[in-house]
């Protein structure tokens, strides 16, 4: 092509000598009416026998200025055509009707990017949905905030709650150097601006664990030695005597083992997840919710089971045994306990589970002593409130799990929600002192313990105790399980 600055002959073509684009190229001045019809072909005929649209006029008008000049210098210089669909344009271009500048092509004017993703979920871990003209939508590799693209090693890219919540961070997503450095409710976990740590591990059920053991998704907390005082005073509001008084009478109980009892009920994820079915009758409250509906053979076979997953000692010997765990028929006609030097899952005993629940407390409650004029269903209650669902605050459905204040050792749940399954048979307590008791070998009745959602605040004290068939089932009966320390 000729040098703009020079003519064909090499000679200087001085801004003099370039044609006025006022004029034509004598020297005559280019009139508009010299110029050509825009309506017209540049002979004026018509083209077509029908006007030309805009886009075509403004590019015959350039056309006609650009072939002075580029006659002038000896040569055509090319004009694209602009308007076809699939040309290239410019900002300022117009393009055929129908059609439009956009990413510098001229595209039909119902864009794909005019309308919303169809599907806006479809990005996969380091992706983003972005919008071609041309190609419409689609995925293409994200960039991490710091600029670094994503997707690739090293800088990998993982879906939460990986290192970095699904965004790059560099090399903060590089694989865990030490991902066997958590301990018992540990997890390993990155954070972007500090890289990989051990940090607590929570349940499954979204309850806190920090200490302890976890075991299929559920947290033992650990339970130290030590003696209270195990019933209540006859004064204490709520305590119903009856024809005796002896079923809570105050003595003394020792703990010499510490023990690890669970942090919540058993839910209904652990249950199904472990015994492949789901016996709750309220099944719809959701896997975080105690199961309920279970029997006393139900839940001891449930620790055997638990044990066995975990290949440890079973503490249960069931014999007799009719039906399966949750299926409404399941019991047995005996059952053997190995004692409390079982490695494996069992039920806390009856002194177990008061001693846990009190957390070193003598108050009717772990929050302090209910006041005897707000017992029943219809009052609020500022002392269980906190701490339990009960008729008070319910008395319609059972709630999940962990939602209520824990008490000082971290459990949840152990006053209100569901009754609590214990291993001890029925019968009154000693009047002197003892030490790891376990209830009579003997008796037609087990204890269940903590009241429910169901019952009002006399029965969702500490020292409350009640002993019914081991067969019996109710949507307000659960259970917990416990496991002895080497």
């Amino acid at each position: 092509m000729p040098n703009l600055d020079t003519d064909v002959s090499g000679s200087k073509l001085t801004r003099e000598a370039m044609p006025n684009p006022d004029t034509d190229v004598s020297g005559s001045k280019l009139t508009r009416e010299a110029m050509p019809n825009p309506d017209t072909d540049v002979s004026g005929s018509k083209f077509g026998g029908r006007r030309l649209h805009r886009p075509y006029r403004e590019t015959v008008l350039r056309m006609a200025m650009l072939g002075a000049l580029g006659t002038v210098a000896g040569c055509w210089i090319g004009v694209p055509s602009v308007g076809d669909k699939g040309q290239k344009c410019f900002p300022g271009d117009r393009c055929l009707p129908g059609l439009v500048c956009r990413g510098g092509q001229c595209l039909s004017e119902a864009s794909s990017c005019d309308k919303p993703d169809p599907t806006p979920d479809a990005a996969g871990p380091c992706q983003k949905r972005a919008c071609d003209p041309a190609t419409g939508w689609e995925n293409v590799a994200d960039t991490a905030k710091d600029g670094t693209p994503c997707g690739t090693a090293p800088d990998v890219c993982h879906v939460a709650p990986v290192c970095g919540s699904g965004v790059c961070q560099a090399a903060r997503n590089a694989a865990d150097p030490k991902p066997d450095a958590a301990g018992p409710c540990e997890k390993r976990v990155c954070d972007p601006s500090t890289g990989w740590q051990t940090i607590a591990d929570a349940a499954q059920d979204g309850t806190p664990c920090g200490v302890g053991k976890c075991a299929d998704g559920a947290c033992f907390l650990p339970i130290d030695p030590g003696t209270f005082t195990m019933g209540a005073p006859s004064s204490e509001p709520g305590y119903e005597c009856g024809t005796s008084c002896d079923d809570e009478t105050q003595h003394q109980v020792t703990i010499s083992q510490g023990f690890d009892l669970e942090a919540t009920d058993v839910t209904q994820g652990e249950w199904q997840s472990l015994m492949g079915n789901n016996p709750s009758y309220f099944s719809s409250c959701g896997s975080a919710c105690p199961v309920e509906q279970v029997s006393w053979w139900d839940a001891v076979a449930y620790a055997n089971a638990l044990s066995a997953k975990e290949d440890v000692q079973p503490c249960y010997t069931l014999s007799g045994c009719a039906g399966k765990p949750g299926d409404g028929q399941y019991s047995c006609s005996s059952a053997t306990f190995a004692g409390l030097s079982c490695t494996g899952y069992r039920l806390p005993t009856e002194a177990e589970w008061e001693y846990a629940a009190r957390a070193g407390t003598t108050t009717g409650t772990y929050n302090g002593t209910t006041d005897s004029s707000h017992l029943n269903c219809e009052e609020p209650n500022s002392v269980l409130d906190p701490i339990a669902w009960f008729c008070g605050n319910d008395g319609k459905t059972a709630k999940p799990v962990g939602q209520k204040q824990p008490n000082a050792w971290g459990l949840y749940d152990m006053l209100g929600n569901v009754w609590q399954w214990v291993w001890d048979r029925y019968a009154d307590y000693p009047s002197g002192p003892v030490t790891d008791p376990m209830g009579p070998s003997t008796g037609p009745g087990r204890v269940d313990r903590g009241g429910s959602w169901f019952v009002n605040a006399s029965y969702a004290r500490a020292a409350d105790r009640a002993g019914v068939n081991p067969a019996y089932r109710n949507k307000d009966l659960g259970f917990r399980l416990a496991r002895s320390r080497p």
